[in-house]
């Protein structure tokens, strides 16, 4: 195939094995090599080795082809400079002239150097790019072969249960992504994010995510700056209904308040790097969220009130002429009836009140007291409880 320099039955194998637009049958069907016929017939699950050993050949026919156009020239470059090398800025700068000779809206810079040294296939690729034409190229391949080596994908899927978020490719610079993981990780139904980079993960900014889990995968982590990872639970919602019920004639205890609800558990996270460049300035914060308060108890029933005398009743006019005849009388008599009726007294009524009298005398002079003992009044119903709810945290689980 190259050999003959077949560019057209080529391009369908290049496009099916490194662009992923066709499955490896297609690629038989399109281009029917002299076996196709008698492969034709057999079940695909029982030739898949066969495949493999084909698409390994072609990758290492196409990287070792000396007389490859400058279309396939520039492909090659681009495979090879991932593959086999780290990018320098003189690579990335000529990635950028060629993304804007090719019309490519990428206002961002997603790599940055990897190396100072200036491999020889940058710099071929430097060359191959100030060359470029857009008229003698296969622009939607190279576009998608760019896209495929150099940028982020992006992918949810489940594992073991949960719902996985995955941001993957060359470099990822948490910046640059930042906002297509706000968007997509902010759903309550996805509770994993990871980041998975083949060469660099740079972290430059913050990153906020209530209770959630998060994987740091790369073999080289870049703490640029000052990043606060913050993977705390949510607080629990306050119980904002009125107190519990009061007590009542029959139930005299208030209604206990319910307890409060539990706060979040914060999420985890995962480090997996051969590597961490400026780990002092990544601060990991996981707690668990605040429980709220518990709802306030009702109030007891009231108790009865003590039973007493009122005053007037008790040292009314009555009450006041009996005791001065009583004095009066002693007097007439010489103090003879204050002498004979010297006592005290105490009476208890049916009710619980108590009446206490003492009257003395010495000769003519009379003296007396009269004392009305309430009762206690009974006590209140207890005032029902508040329970607060517990902050329960979930550990961090660090693994390098």
């Amino acid at each position: 195939m190259f050999e003959d320099q077949r560019w057209e039955e080529v391009h369908i194998w290049f496009e099916g094995i490194y662009l992923e637009k066709y499955l490896m049958w297609e690629c038989f069907e399109r281009t029917k090599p002299p076996f196709f016929d008698v492969i034709q017939n057999i079940d695909k699950n029982k030739i898949r080795s066969f495949f493999e050993q084909i698409q390994s050949h072609f990758q290492s026919s196409f990287l070792e082809c000396k007389f490859l156009n400058a279309k396939y020239q520039l492909f090659r470059a681009l495979i090879n400079c991932d593959s086999k090398t780290a990018l320098s800025k003189t690579f990335i700068e000529s990635l950028e002239t060629l993304e804007r000779k090719l019309n490519t809206d990428s206002n961002k810079a997603y790599l940055l150097p990897e190396t100072h040294i200036i491999h020889k296939e940058h710099q071929l690729f430097a060359d191959l790019v100030n060359k470029f034409t857009a008229d003698k190229h296969d622009i939607i391949s190279l576009k998608l072969l760019i896209q495929k080596l150099y940028k982020n994908s992006t992918i949810i899927f489940r594992e073991n249960g949960e719902k996985v978020f995955e941001i993957a490719g060359r470099q990822i610079i948490w910046s640059n992504v930042s906002e297509t993981c706000n968007k997509n990780f902010g759903q309550d139904s996805i509770s994993q994010l990871r980041l998975t980079a083949r060469h660099m993960l740079v972290l430059d900014a913050n990153i906020k995510y209530d209770g959630k889990n998060l994987s740091l995968i790369s073999p080289k982590i870049v703490v640029q700056f000052l990043v606060t990872c913050d993977l705390s639970g949510r607080d629990a919602v306050e119980i904002v209904s009125a107190k519990a019920g009061n007590g009542n004639a029959k139930n005299k205890n208030g209604e206990n308040g319910i307890n409060g609800f539990d706060g979040a558990s914060s999420g985890s996270i995962v480090i997996c790097a051969s590597e961490i460049v400026n780990p002092e300035n990544l601060n990991i914060v996981m707690n668990g969220g605040q429980g709220s308060k518990g709802q306030d108890g009702g109030d007891g029933f009231d108790g009865e009130n003590g039973v007493g005398k009122k005053f007037k009743k008790a040292f009314g006019f009555g009450a006041k002429i009996k005791l001065k005849t009583t004095a009066i009388g002693n007097v007439i008599l010489g103090g003879l009836p204050g002498i004979l009726r010297a006592r005290y007294n105490e009476k208890e009524k049916e009710n619980g009140l108590k009446r206490l009298k003492s009257f003395s005398t010495h000769k003519w002079p009379s003296h007396a007291m009269v004392v009305y003992k309430g009762t206690k009044g009974s006590p209140g119903a207890a005032e029902a409880l508040m329970v607060l709810a517990d902050m329960v945290v979930k550990k961090a689980a660090l693994q390098f």
